[in-house]
């Protein structure tokens, strides 16, 4: 391609560092406030939730124009159960960019602890629509049938994420569910025992060593 391309007279030392660094500026300037988003995140993922909203605090006073930062802080609010605050910080979010998957996916996330699981559903397929194989939105949407006891639609979102996330604490027994209240044994008794594996002291670990206990023979019988 190099070859390709018609002969230019170089200018100066070819460099064209200065043109370089006047482009560039906003985006150095920026990424100084990053590095606080950084530290908050950081912190978020440790669950040192009051640190991460101090550090976003301070990105946020520096520069308000970051959807990032929005939306790390309508995930602190999440976790601190104050779904008032989430749902602005989420709408600040996509004021500033309004196909910011992440946010629309954190607006899920909020319907579905609201227990608004029509709306989440839809949160959770606009997300897919801009991410298709975002697998915690395919949990998400699979949870929310769940929850509305539409097991036949729950079970291929369901497990669709769980080809994802073989160890997440909670899939398998839903899935176990799921096939359990629709009479279909053997793929009960699979995810149960995968639940048992993965997470035998969760509520649902419990359970499913329960239902074990009942279907297991009944599967020998057949």
């Amino acid at each position: 391609m190099i070859n390709a391309l018609p002969f230019h007279q170089k200018k100066g030392t070819g460099k064209f560092s200065k043109t370089f660094q006047n482009k560039t500026k906003k985006i150095r300037e920026i990424n100084k406030f990053y590095h606080l988003y950084d530290k908050a995140e950081l912190n978020y993922r440790q669950k040192k939730y009051l640190k991460a909203e101090e550090l976003l605090r301070e990105a946020i006073n520096l520069n308000n124009s970051q959807s990032p930062f929005q939306n790390l802080l309508g995930f602190i609010k999440l976790q601190q159960k104050n779904y008032t605050e989430a749902e602005k910080a989420f709408n600040r979010a996509l004021s500033i960019d309004p196909d910011y998957q992440p946010a629309i996916y954190g607006f899920g996330i909020l319907r579905l602890f609201e227990e608004k699981y029509d709306r989440a559903i839809k949160a959770f397929r606009d997300s897919l629509n801009l991410y298709p194989n975002h697998a915690g939105s395919y949990f998400g949407i699979g949870k929310s049938y769940f929850k509305i006891q539409l097991y036949s639609k729950a079970i291929p979102y369901l497990e669709k994420f769980s080809k994802a996330a073989q160890q997440h604490p909670e899939v398998h027994g839903l899935l176990g569910i799921c096939f359990d209240r629709k009479k279909e044994i053997r793929p009960a008794v699979r995810e149960y025992s995968y639940q048992l594996q993965v997470a035998p002291n969760t509520e649902l670990g419990r359970y499913a060593k329960r239902r074990l206990a009942i279907l297991e023979p009944l599967l020998k019988q057949q």
